[in-house]
This record gives structure tokens, sequence and C-alpha cells, in this order.
């Protein structure tokens, strides 16, 4: 199958940069079409807008770029899969929690706390709260999250499920390189996550974060897991302090991953062909 790739959009409106972005986006895509290109899936992972806090900011993403581009590749609203990014959590949502940020960012840095802190509805609210525009968003595309870390999208016709992972929750209110290495992520979630895809499904996996940028245990407890699990993952927010290999092959999956320009609002796109 094909599935065309995007990251760190960091949409804006009325940004003169971005327009021409989005008009390369779309002839650069147009081409591909014309070459052969035929996708059955479009994969945000993540920055889908740059302030979340701007109003009525994804009602925009959603009428100037999302409904057109999946227009010109010809695919409904429900061949779409979205990831969150840092730039899709909330400043000013978190700002108002800060005693359970505060908490997250110091105990949650151990696996145990972190994963008692999944367990109480305060931290799921939190990872929902901050992120509030954004499940709205994908509830409009029929991938309404249930739970605020992970959702499975199934293909039961193409026998494909994508696991995406909500790696942006546990970022700090500092600017994005300060967090590298430095991000958690409950690996029950994860696991249950995995567990929930119906059984014989070719899975793929989305997370906005790479696996580096995550402390060292939950990096060494999640690479497995993800490893065992998943036949391809995407990410995207790749920098030079976090650079995998952009098509990284371990013995068991594939790892696509979109290098970020250091020119500002840069948006990566790559089109996938996937044995799946």
């Amino acid at each position: 199958m094909e599935i065309v790739h995007v990251s760190d959009l960091h949409y804006a409106d009325g940004d003169p940069f971005q327009i021409a972005l989005i008009d390369a986006l779309f002839k650069d895509l147009e081409q591909q079409l014309k070459s052969g290109l035929s996708p059955e899936v479009l994969v945000f992972s993540g920055d889908l807008v740059n302030n979340p806090d701007d109003e009525d900011i994804y009602a925009s993403f959603e009428e100037r770029l999302l409904k057109p581009l999946l227009a010109t590749l010809e695919l409904s609203s429900d061949q779409v899969i979205f990831c969150p990014g840092n730039h899709d959590l909330s400043f000013a949502a978190i700002k108002d929690r800060a005693m359970l940020y505060d908490s997250l960012q110091t105990n949650g840095k151990k696996p145990e706390l972190l994963a008692e802190q999944c367990r109480k509805e305060e931290l799921p609210e939190y990872a929902r709260a901050i992120s509030k525009d954004f499940f709205k968003l994908c509830s409009r595309y029929g991938g309404a999250w249930s739970n605020p870390f992970w959702h499975v999208y199934d293909f039961p016709a193409s026998n494909l499920a994508f696991v995406v992972l909500n790696s942006a929750f546990s970022c700090s209110l500092k600017v994005s390189p300060e967090d590298h290495g430095k991000l958690v992520y409950p690996v029950d979630q994860a696991l249950a996550a995995f567990q929930s895809v119906m059984k014989g499904r070719y899975v793929l996996s989305v997370a906005h974060h790479p696996i580096t940028d995550f402390t060292e245990a939950t990096s060494r407890a999640l690479m497995p897991i993800v490893e065992k699990r998943t036949g391809v993952h995407f990410s995207g927010t790749c920098t030079s302090r976090n650079r995998p290999r952009r098509r990284a092959q371990s013995a068991t999956a594939s790892w696509f991953s979109l290098e970020r320009s250091t020119r500002r609002r840069t948006v990566n796109t790559t089109a996938t062909r996937s044995s799946a």
C-alpha cells in the first residue's frame, strides 16, 4: 500500500511563508500523483498547528489545508491518521493546571509513579485538556480518542491497524530541544494499545517524538515493545540532536522519521510504499 506521511506542519493563519509552503506541498503531491502515487492513508505525525491557543486555528487548518488535501489525494475522512505533537499542546491549558504539570515533570520521571498517576483520573484528564482542540478534530474525522495516551485506527478491509501513541503529553513549557531525552510515557499504556489490536492485523505505529527523545528508562522499555509488535513505525520532529537514520531497519520493523528543517515552520512529507 502507499501512505502519505506529513509532519511538523505548524499551520498558522496569514503567514506568507506558510502560504508558500502549502502551495509547494500541493504542487509536489500533484506531481507525485501524476507519477502514479495512489495513497490509501494520510498520516499526520504531530504539530498540525503552530499555536493551538490561536482562535479557531484547528477549524482553519481543517478548511484551508486538510479538506483540500484529502480531496487532492482522493481520500475520505476516515482515511486520515492524527497524532499529537508538542505544538498541539495548549500552553494556556497547561498553565491553568500548574500543580498537575509540576507533578508530571517531577514524579513522571519515575516509571512506577507515572503508572500510578495514569491510573488516577487527574492525569488522563490533564492529557485530554491540554490537547482538547486536537482531540475534537480527531472526533470530527471518525477517530475519537477514548484514551488520551493512545488510539488505534483500524482498517479491516486492508487488514491494517495504526497504533498512535501520544508522546507529547509530558512535554515541558520550555522549547522543544530542551525536552530531548527527558520525555516519559507510561509503558503499560503502550502495551495496552498494542494488545487492543485485533489478532492478525498488520500493525503500523505512529508517535510524534523519536524513541531517542524519551528518558533512558522509558526508551529501553518502549523500544522492544514497538520493535516486536509493529511492522512500520512513523515519527516526526527529527532534528540534528535526535537524528536516527531516516529509514532505519531493525530486525522486525522499518522506521520512518521526518527530519525537521531549521527554517521556521517547515512541513515534511514522504510518500511511503509498504508491502503491508
